[in-house]
């Protein structure tokens, strides 16, 4: 949690209190130590995302079959929330600071897995999920600046995996399926 790119990751509630900001700075802490996330689009046809994502649209994206009860929907606003609307002593209210972001972020479509960090496998200092039936790799899209070639792909997923070069669009600002390859 300490580690996204948005700088107000469970920081969408007004800080100028002290009492305030000094909760909340507790509160993700508390929740850096305790839970992880696994963050899915969407849309995988934004170009925004695979620039910011997908090293400059050289790397890949991984489109999943994932039970929606185990997915929360992010809430985009345009303010941060005022302290009077949120009490902060509550789960509930860790689960809004951990899906609540800025309307800017809305091109990301993102939807959450919270995930407790002792039912994960690390590696290091990373937490892994594994695969099952609650979450499935679907399709493995290569970019379109990947040195990636299909055949790479393809013989390190299962067979059921769909995998595909990805292309920019002819006529609009989107990524798009590339059928020549």
């Amino acid at each position: 949690m300490n580690n996204l790119n948005d700088p107000f990751e469970m920081l969408c509630v007004e800080t100028a209190d002290k009492k305030v900001k000094s909760k909340l700075t507790f509160a993700k802490d508390a929740v850096a130590q305790n839970f992880g996330i696994l963050c899915f689009s969407g849309n995988w046809t934004n170009p925004v995302q695979w620039g910011h994502y997908a090293e400059n649209h050289s790397g890949l994206c991984l489109v999943f079959d994932i039970h929606e009860e185990c997915l929360r929907e992010i809430t985009y606003v345009p303010t941060r929330l005022s302290p009077r609307d949120i009490d902060l002593d509550t789960e509930e209210a860790a689960f809004t600071l951990m899906t609540t972001k800025f309307k800017h972020w809305h091109y990301e479509q993102e939807h959450r897995s919270i995930l407790w960090l002792s039912g994960l496998d690390k590696e290091s200092e990373l937490y892994f999920r594994a695969f099952d039936d609650n979450l499935k790799i679907k399709q493995v899209i290569i970019g379109v600046n990947s040195k990636l070639k299909k055949s790479d792909i393809v013989k390190i997923v299962p067979r059921d995996v769909e995998v595909f070069h990805a292309k920019l669009h002819d006529t609009e600002f989107k990524v798009t399926r590339d059928r020549t390859k």
